[in-house]
């Protein structure tokens, strides 16, 4: 079962046969999730095992990063209702910083990342659980 603010993954899980929950909301013009109030507060009802979470920006001190407030709003309520949270970030994100703070380092579970191990040294001593796609 996935649950989901993005129309897109919502389209691509139902064309797969997954089940899937479409979060909504107004539709965000630059991340192409739904955001705002109504969102966020359909993410606070929702008992997540994970969240699966796109980055702007990922830095080692400053941590998730996003380009838009609202889209950074709704990822934090995506990882409050999720057990543990996974960041997916190729390598050219890792070391940027977005506009918008959206997770800092210790909120942070996993990372998927095509970055070489020794870009990604500091989020492992973090604590952060590496996986190299």
């Amino acid at each position: 079962m996935v649950i989901t603010p993005s129309p897109w993954i919502a389209v691509a899980c139902r064309e797969n046969g997954v089940d899937v929950t479409l979060i909504g909301g107004q539709l965000s013009v630059r991340g192409g999730i739904c955001v705002g109030m109504d969102t966020e507060a359909q993410l606070a009802a929702v008992a997540g095992g994970l969240a699966i979470l796109g980055a702007c920006g990922l830095d080692d001190g400053f941590g998730l990063s996003s380009d838009d407030l609202l889209e950074a709003a709704v990822k934090r309520a995506m990882a409050r209702s999720a057990r543990e949270v996974v960041v997916l970030a190729d390598r050219r994100k890792i070391g940027l910083r977005a506009r918008y703070r959206t997770l800092e380092p210790p909120e942070i579970g996993h990372l998927v990342t095509d970055a070489p191990p020794e870009e990604v040294m500091a989020f492992r001593n973090a604590g952060i659980e590496i996986h190299h796609a």
